[in-house]
């Protein structure tokens, strides 16, 4: 069955972004229409499209945890994201989240504030406020405080993964990672996330 000549036209119709407000030129616009006009006809599926999301401090989900506090900005869950997980994390003096990798996920954290030890396998470095570090998906990491006050992180991870958006596969006790830092503070980091162990 072919496609209503409506949705032909929304197809082909040359559209640009405006601004903020859904004009009929705006590419918002047309994409509601076309959720629309797929939910009149008959044998097509309603198509649902989020413009976007505000994420206001208030409605941000936080979790306390014993070697850090999360705020969740961005995952499955909270705003429907598919390829970003982003989470801003605040860890104790003397905390961390100690060795481990993601099978799937890319990763890169900014350090917001603090002084962080941050380990990409077994090359070691100490972060302060303005850096920042990437993993690519299975290379195994560490991050721990360093410093007497509180160290704050942004975590943006991609693709997600489940409904938290984020899976750890923690390895911090197979050799040699449990052998390069004694006292590591940690715990697992994400309630609620997919944690494996190796």
């Amino acid at each position: 069955m072919a496609p209503p000549a409506q949705i032909r036209r929304l197809a082909l119709a040359p559209v640009r972004r405006t601004g903020h407000r859904p004009r009929r030129d705006c590419i918002h616009y047309h994409f509601g229409q076309l959720g629309r006009i797929l939910a009149q006809g008959r044998g097509y599926a309603e198509v649902a499209v989020m413009p976007g999301k505000f994420i206001l401090k208030e409605h941000v989900q936080r979790d306390e945890l014993e070697i850090a506090r999360l705020a969740w900005l961005s995952n499955p869950a909270s705003t429907r994201a598919k390829q970003l997980t982003v989470i801003e994390g605040t860890f104790f003096p003397g905390k961390g989240h100690n060795f481990h990798y993601h099978a799937e996920q890319e990763e890169l954290i900014y350090v917001v504030s603090g002084s962080l030890e941050h380990w990409i396998e077994r090359d070691k470095r100490t972060l302060g406020p303005g850096d920042s570090v990437f993993m690519p998906a299975r290379v195994v990491h560490a991050t721990f405080n360093i410093g007497v006050e509180d160290a704050t992180i942004l975590a943006v991870l991609g693709p997600c993964v489940g409904d938290m958006g984020v899976e750890n596969i923690d390895v911090s006790h197979e050799a040699p990672w449990r052998e390069l830092r004694t006292d590591t503070g940690s715990a697992p980091l994400h309630p609620g996330e997919h944690q494996k162990a190796k």
